[in-house]
């Protein structure tokens, strides 16, 4: 049996969780990642991201060096000119890296899966292997995002520069495309974000690896251009 004012409770409580349902639903549409949403690729308000391209997977005496790295390497051309393009033309850069302790217990990504891990070291804190490549070096006032695994966007540093940056936009480069590249589109896009991937300008270990990747992305997470289109876009920009 129900008393009167245990019904009267019930209602109450019941119109409260309704209201409180509404005032959620009124202010995710009032934050920021849906203000940033737009539907196309908007070279305006982009940001470029050049990921990963580090010693220890991009050079030889990197810990990939004992795999063929002259498909990843045929890419830094396109990759610096993209970058000098959107330098010039006043976009943000910003750079991720991936940066481990010397024992991986804040690693994101499988390392068990890598032969003599332990002995060589990948991407470890502090060491070559784990710096940006020389050619590609940040400018003094661009960007770095500190990587532990393969999606950048993973622990929000990523998300909150953009949005300071009233970025909605996001162009992607580097590698590797089917695994690091791959991820931080999905995470791109999962956070309201357009995402490009310049196909000349990312790369995998196997250029089989890279275009099964680019198949899946091009598909379901992002718009894939060249390299000279997305010059092309950024050269008509106003610094």
């Amino acid at each position: 049996m129900m008393f009167p004012w245990e019904f009267i409770e019930n209602i109450f409580i019941k119109r409260l969780l309704t209201f409180i349902s509404i005032a959620v639903i009124f202010l995710s549409g009032c934050s920021g990642k849906s203000q940033i949403k737009v539907e196309f690729p908007d070279f305006e308000n982009s940001a470029l991201l050049i990921q990963h391209m580090q010693n220890d997977v991009v050079k030889e005496g990197g810990y990939l060096d004992y795999l063929p790295l002259n498909y990843i390497q045929s890419t830094i051309p396109n990759i610096k000119n993209i970058i000098l393009t959107a330098r010039d033309q006043g976009r943000p850069v910003i750079y991720s890296y991936l940066s481990v302790k010397d024992d991986y217990s804040d690693a994101l990504f499988l390392y068990s899966k890598y032969p003599d891990i332990t002995e060589r070291g990948f991407f470890i804190e502090n060491t070559w292997g784990a710096q940006i490549i020389d050619e590609l070096t940040p400018g003094e006032k661009e960007i770095t995002i500190k990587d532990k695994g393969y999606n950048s966007f993973f622990n929000g540093k990523l998300d909150k520069v953009l949005r300071r940056l009233k970025i909605n936009t996001i162009i992607i480069i580097g590698v590797h495309t089917n695994t690091c590249v791959f991820c931080t589109a999905a995470g791109a896009l999962e956070n309201g974000y357009q995402v490009v991937i310049v196909e000349d300008a990312t790369a995998s270990i196997s250029e089989e690896a890279h275009e099964a990747a680019i198949d899946v992305l091009g598909s379901s997470f992002a718009t894939i251009y060249s390299s000279e289109y997305v010059m092309l876009k950024l050269k008509h920009l106003y610094k």
